[in-house]
């Protein structure tokens, strides 16, 4: 489906019409793409959040992986080592994904935490102020 057309029946919520439209298009040509959108549309809806977790997991296992999967099935997953796992997965694929490089932030250990920011800082992906008051990190 075109991305404006997707997006603003999404914006409409117009999901069960969406999800219909993107079921049938996945049927007959089998992109990807096409299953990511179903996957946001599935995530947007809180009774199918599960739906939308199976379709990205499902994602991970072909060569179509935006980090957003590896984002939404983080977030949605209980359990910081999990969350963790998943991250980290999405940085192995996608690298240079600032959205999984700052989200990494939110479940590793101080330590590692501080070692990451600093990583961070060099290749100019987050920026945001890191001390407070007396030189005491934000963490």
């Amino acid at each position: 489906m075109e991305k404006e057309k997707f997006y603003k029946m999404l914006n409409n919520k117009e999901y069960e019409e969406l999800e219909k439209e993107l079921k049938n298009e996945y049927n007959e040509n089998r992109n990807l793409e096409t299953k990511y959108q179903l996957g946001i549309c599935y995530g947007e809806q809180f009774e199918k959040r599960e739906n939308a977790k199976k379709v990205f997991k499902e994602l991970m296992n072909t060569d179509f992986k935006p980090p957003y999967i590896y984002s939404f099935n983080a977030n949605y997953t209980s359990g910081n080592i999990e969350k963790l796992k998943i991250v980290r997965e999405g940085l192995r694929n996608c690298p240079d994904s600032k959205m999984l490089n700052n989200q990494l932030l939110l479940y590793l250990e101080k330590d590692e935490k501080e070692q990451q920011y600093k990583e961070l800082e060099k290749k100019r992906d987050f920026e945001c102020p890191k001390y407070y008051g007396n030189d005491k990190l934000l963490f």
